[in-house]
This record gives structure tokens, C-alpha cells and sequence, in this order.
């Protein structure tokens, strides 16, 4: 400290000047560079923090639908276009339980992790070589996930490296001028430093780079103050570029809030025209035009109509044009070309002066188009001499807009068509039901004629052909006798296929109430009705009780389980004696109702075509019968709920089966319920031969 002090003293004035022009400007520059450096990497973080926010956000927007819908493929192709930005590092979704649901890492990066907690919320942090940024993914309140975002900070360090060697490079070409000054100009030195550490230092307490060195005295004084000026030129640019990116980031959030809204209005149904008046506001306030409106254009386009226009259009206003008398304006729809709106132009339709009272000057058509319908387009009402082209942001954001109204508008005729087909099945089903309902009347009409008109001659016939074979059977021929033995059949015969038809037919259209039924009384009322044939063949009937409880109808089942005893002790070799056997068995929430015999057996080819009407396989002289008897079990099994077949092998006999729905165990069968029906030998048609007197 001595020899310093010492030599100091014995230095002249102007080392003097410069070493105290240096000791008092070099702390303030490099105090201005520092501070300005520390401020230029915080606003180098935060602009970095914001738009790593922006991304997650943007990504975690559109990855909403894919987390709610599942769409993975789709949602890994979105991430994957991240890969366009450089120092985008890896990006991933997460679905509510915190697990990894799609993910896209650059080479070399590190990946993501395979989980995440589920209920984290917006954080950011600054990791080694990469900001962080996790966000809630959620819509409307409902949350679908969390989205992970990595950004490399190669980018900031770059730009500090940069700034700081640029500083540097700064700093020693100004310390070196202040030298050269400093020994040229003594005495005019101090004021111009003092000037620019007056700078620095509103720069540093305000931030304002907006403040200018003065360039005065010597050459070299005002070549470093015109160097620091340019410095702070180029960082108060720098500072216009990250304001204007955060202005166009706060536009495209704003648009995007505006299709958010749109897509839920269509997602809750609601009309076209309401979908429509939402879009026109975004479009005049986010899009920046003077008058817009969305028009309808019809299938075929014949006419158009306006759904909506903001402004709206006044009362006295007609919204609709038609082809034939605004040939100009849908000659503009199909331009795609913005087209000056003047005053008293012919052929253009009256809800134009809108626009014109709204200040447009031209009107741009939006088309709005679906893969093969142009369905109408926007009419936007462009207010000064810019053209579309250079307006790419606000053009862009209305044709983003348009898809949204043409899937509206599209939704809503296709609401329509439905409607209109489901009004003509409704009409068309009513109109069928009423033909059905006379035909059924027509029908019950011919029944009661058969039952009454046709039974009544045949009545006469066979009485009066017993009166004459009785009274004067022994006064005619034997021959002639025969033929009245066979007459007297034939209208037996005839009587009992009416009465099988009736049966048949009536058992598919009176009305019957399902309930509860055991089958040990259907089948011991059954077997009591057909006693008589039972004993006159020497029947072996064994049935294997007890038998289970169905869902049906007593009277028709009575009538089923008669006609399948008759059918099996009719079917038996001559000379055998019928054995038949009759149990049920359990077949899930269904009853299965067996009728076994030891008959003739029936060959696979015909099993399904003795349910059918007057399908016989054996002559009348051989079998007695109608041929009804087995379609009116198939019929009543199905008016109860069931199904009926069989199970048989030619010369072993067959295995008849109805299959019906079980009873509840807690609902049990009322034998003396009226109200389920019973079947008497009046109105039981077997199909057996008639009992003389």
C-alpha cells in the first residue's frame, strides 16, 4: 500500500485523470451491464416460463378430448408434432389416476415419467437442462388428467452466452475508449460519463430503455455513447418482439376460449341459430370486423336465409333471398371474393344495408362446407382499403369458426330429416295398426260365420242322415247304407276340423291373462278330458311329480298339454299299447315340459313341419285326425311365452317338449283362480271322433 500511495503521489495529472476516470466509470459500467444482464435473463425466464406455460396449456387443451374419449393414437400424433420446435424436449399425458396415457421425448432427451400425482397442480420449475411444467388437464370443471411439458433452456443459455459475450465484447471496447478519452480529452470527459451513469441507472431502478445517452464532446465519447444507445435499441427491440409475442398469445387464448365455448353450445344441443349468434360475437370481437352474419343456403341453392347477424337485423328487414332475384349475391357466395357493398346496388338482397349501416365498405363469404354439401357461408363485413390476405390471424380464426357453425348447421338438418322420417314411421305404423285392427275384426267376423253358418248345415246333414239310417235302414240297400255311414264321417270329419280351425284361430286372438300355473293340475285336467281315449286304447301313463310351476295361461295350457297325450296315444304301432311318460325338468329361469311316447317315431326331415297347419304324415284311415293338433300346441306355447319341438328317431318313438317361463318361488299357483282360465270339452277341439247318442 505504500509503494501504491507513493507512486500515486509522484504521478502526473493525467494519469491522475485517467486512473480516477476509470475507477469512476468502470464500477458503473460494468454496474449498468450487470443489471441489465440480470434483468434481460429474468425476462429471458419468464418469457421462457410463459410460453412452456403456453404450450402446456395448449397442449393440454387439445389433449382433453383424446383423455376423455381415449383416443391414445391420436393424442401420441398431436404430441408428436411438438417435434417441429427445437428446444421442445418431451411432452406427455396423464389420465386421472396419474398413470402415463400418451408421451413424445426428442432423441436423447430424458424420458417422462411413468406417473405422475394425480392431484398436482400448475406448477413450473427449472430443472438441469430443461424448465418443467406441469398442469391440470380439465374442462368445464371436470378434470381429465395432467399434462407434462419439458423445454431444454439450450435456448437461454444460448442467448446468455450471446448477450453476455456481446457485453463483454461492450465492455472492453467502451473501457478502451474511456482510456483513449480519457487522455485526449480530459476535461471534457466527465460530463458525458456522468450522463451515461445517470442512464444506467434509470435503467436499472425503472427499466425504461426508452432513455438515450447524449452524444456529445469528443469522438470517442459519443462513439460509446452511441454504443450504449444501440445497445439499448436493440434491447428495447427485443422487448417489442417478447410484448408482441405475448399479445398474439393472449389473442389465440381468447380464440381459443371462443371455440371452447362454441363446441360446448353444440354439445348441449342447443339450436343452430343460438350456435350462430355465439360464433357472430366472437367474430366481431376477437376477429376485429365491422358486421358479420351467418346465412343458410337451402339444398340446391334456391334460396338463403340469415340465422343470425351481429348487428342484428332490424325488423323491417326481409333475412331471405332467393336465386332468381339475387343472381349478384349468389354469384358472391360462390366467389369465395370480398365484393364492395354500395348503396342501391341492384340484385343484392335488402339485409345487406346492414352491413352498409355498420360502416363495412366490402363483405368477405366465409364458405361454410361440409366433405360433399355447401351448406351456407359467413358474410363478414370488412370495414377498411386492408385486404384479406393481410389480415391472416382474424381470417384464420373466422374459418375455424365457419367449420365449428357448419357442423351447427348440418346438425340441425339432419335433427330435422329425423323428425320428419319419425313423423312418417308414426304415420305409416298408425295406418298399418288400423288395417290390422279391421283385418283382425274381418277375421273374428269370419269366425263367428264358420262357427255358426257352416256348422249348421253340417248339423243337418248328419242328423238327418242318422234319422234316415235309423228309421229306414232296414228298407234300403246295404250299399246304400254305407254310403250313408260314410256321409255321416265325412260331416263328422268336417265338423271337427271347423272346430279346430276355430280353436286355432282364436287361441291367437282372445286376449289371456299370464300368471302363475302348476302343470300337476294342467296335466291331471288334460288327461281327465281325454280319459275316454286313454282307456279305449289301454294307455300306460306314468307321470313323474311333481311337476314344476310356469308363467301361462291355465286354459291354454290345458288345451297344449291335451293335444300332445292325444298326439301320443294316437301315434302307436297297431297292436301296441300306448306308454307314455310325462315329467319336466329345469332349463335356467325356464320350465321344460316333456311328453314321451313309444310310437312310430318321426324321421329329423319333418320334425319342424308337423307344427304347421294340416301337415300330416299318415292317411286319415290310418290315423284319425285334423292335422291342427300339434300347430295349436305350438301356438298356445307361444301366446304363453314359450316355445314348443321335439326330440324323435324314426321307429323309436318321440320326445314332445314345450319350453315356458318358471315361476318365482315366492309366487305360488291358486288352483281355484278364475281369472287364469280353465278348458272344458266345450271349448276344447282334440279333433276326436264325435260321440253318437
Amino acid at each position: 500500500m505504500t509503494a501504491i500511495a507513493t507512486r500515486w503521489k509522484g504521478a502526473s495529472i493525467r494519469v491522475r485523470f485517467i486512473v480516477a476516470f476509470l475507477a469512476a466509470v468502470l464500477p458503473v459500467m460494468a454496474i449498468g451491464f450487470a443489471v441489465l444482464g440480470a434483468s434481460e435473463i429474468r425476462s429471458l425466464r419468464r418469457a421462457l416460463r410463459e410460453e412452456t406455460l403456453t404450450i402446456a396449456l395448449l397442449v393440454g387443451t387439445n389433449g382433453a378430448a383424446d383423455l376423455a374419449f381415449d383416443a391414445r393414437e391420436e393424442s401420441v400424433a398431436a404430441l408428436a408434432r411438438l417435434e417441429e420446435d427445437p428446444d421442445m424436449a418431451s411432452a406427455a399425458l396423464y389420465d386421472t389416476g396419474g398413470r402415463l396415457f400418451s408421451a413424445w421425448q426428442r432423441a436423447g432427451a430424458a424420458a417422462p415419467p411413468a406417473a405422475v400425482d394425480p392431484g398436482t397442480t400448475a406448477s413450473i420449475r427449472f430443472a438441469e437442462d430443461e424448465i418443467q411444467a406441469l398442469l391440470p388437464v380439465s374442462r368445464e370443471g371436470t378434470r381429465y388428467g395432467t399434462v407434462r411439458i419439458a423445454v431444454s433452456t439450450a435456448r437461454l443459455d444460448r442467448r446468455t452466452r450471446t448477450y453476455a459475450a456481446t457485453v463483454a465484447g461492450l465492455g472492453a471496447a467502451l473501457a478502451l475508449l474511456s482510456v483513449l478519452l480519457a487522455s485526449l480529452l480530459q476535461g471534457g470527459l466527465s460530463r458525458p460519463i456522468l450522463d451515461l451513469a445517470r442512464v444506467a441507472d434509470r435503467i436499472r431502478t425503472h427499466g425504461d430503455f426508452s432513455v438515450r445517452a447524449a452524444e456529445r464532446g469528443g469522438p470517442e465519447i459519443q462513439a460509446l455513447a452511441g454504443g450504449f444507445n444501440a445497445m439499448l435499441v436493440a434491447l428495447e427491440e427485443r422487448r417489442r418482439q417478447r410484448d408482441l409475442a405475448e399479445a398474439s398469445w393472449q389473442r389465440s387464448a381468447r380464440r381459443l376460449a371462443a371455440l371452447r365455448e362454441i363446441d360446448t353450445a353444440i354439445l348441449e344441443g342447443r339450436p343452430s341459430g343460438d350456435v350462430a349468434t355465439e360464433a357472430l360475437r366472437h367474430v366481431v370481437e376477437v376477429g376485429g370486423v365491422a358486421w358479420a352474419a351467418v346465412v343458410d343456403v337451402s339444398p340446391g341453392a334456391s334460396s338463403a336465409r340469415v340465422v343470425s347477424a351481429r348487428p342484428p337485423l332490424a325488423d323491417a328487414v326481409d333475412p331471405v333471398a332467393t336465386a332468381d332475384a339475387h343472381a349478384t349475391f349468389f354469384r358472391l357466395l360462390a366467389s369465395g371474393q370480398a365484393v364492395p357493398v354500395e348503396a342501391g346496388a341492384p340484385e343484392m338482397p335488402a339485409f345487406l344495408s346492414a352491413a352498409r349501416a355498420a360502416g363495412a365498405r366490402h363483405v368477405l363469404p366465409i364458405p361454410l362446407r361440409t366433405r360433399e354439401d355447401f351448406l351456407g357461408c359467413i358474410l363478414v363485413g370488412l370495414d377498411g382499403d386492408l385486404p384479406p390476405e393481410e389480415m391472416p390471424e382474424e381470417m384464420e380464426f373466422v374459418h375455424d369458426l365457419a367449420d365449428v357453425v357448419a357442423v351447427s348447421i348440418l346438425h340441425a338438418r339432419l335433427s330435422a330429416r329425423v323428425e320428419e322420417h319419425t313423423a312418417e314411421l308414426e304415420r305409416r305404423v298408425a295406418e298399418r295398426t288400423a288395417r290390422l285392427a279391421a283385418s283382425v275384426k274381418e277375421l273374428e267376423s269370419f269366425g263367428y260365420t264358420v262357427a255358426h253358418d257352416l256348422r249348421s248345415p253340417l248339423r243337418s246333414i248328419h242328423g238327418y242322415g242318422s234319422a234316415v239310417l235309423e228309421d229306414a235302414g232296414a228298407l234300403v240297400p246295404e250299399s246304400s247304407r254305407a254310403y250313408l255311414r260314410h256321409i255321416l264321417a265325412s260331416a263328422e270329419r268336417m265338423d271337427r276340423l271347423i272346430q279346430d280351425l276355430l280353436a286355432y284361430s282364436g287361441m291367437g286372438l282372445e286376449p289371456i291373462a299370464i300368471g302363475p300355473v302348476a302343470l300337476t293340475l294342467v296335466v291331471s285336467e288334460a288327461r281327465a278330458q281325454i280319459d275316454d281315449v286313454l282307456r279305449a286304447r289301454d294307455a300306460d301313463l306314468v307321470v313323474v311329480e311333481p311337476l314344476a310351476e310356469v308363467r301361462g295361461h291355465r286354459g291354454t295350457l290345458v288345451k297344449v298339454a291335451a293335444h300332445l297325450l292325444l298326439n301320443a296315444a294316437t301315434f302307436t304301432r297297431p297292436g301296441e299299447r300306448p306308454r307314455i311318460r310325462v315329467w319336466t325338468e329345469a332349463r335356467g329361469a325356464n320350465v321344460r315340459l316333456f311328453v314321451e311316447d313309444a310310437g312310430l317315431g318321426i324321421a329329423p326331415e319333418h320334425q319342424e313341419r308337423i307344427f304347421r297347419v294340416f301337415e300330416r304324415l299318415h292317411r286319415e284311415d290310418e290315423f284319425p285326425g285334423t292335422g291342427i293338433g300339434l300347430a295349436i300346441v305350438k301356438r298356445g306355447a307361444e301366446r304363453c311365452g314359450g316355445t314348443a319341438g321335439v326330440s324323435s328317431t324314426l321307429g323309436r318313438g318321440s320326445v314332445f317338449w314345450i319350453e315356458l317361463p318358471g315361476s318365482p318361488p315366492s309366487v305360488r299357483a291358486d288352483p281355484a283362480q278364475a281369472g287364469n282360465g280353465s278348458a272344458s270339452e266345450a271349448d276344447l277341439s282334440l279333433g276326436l271322433p264325435a260321440r253318437r247318442p
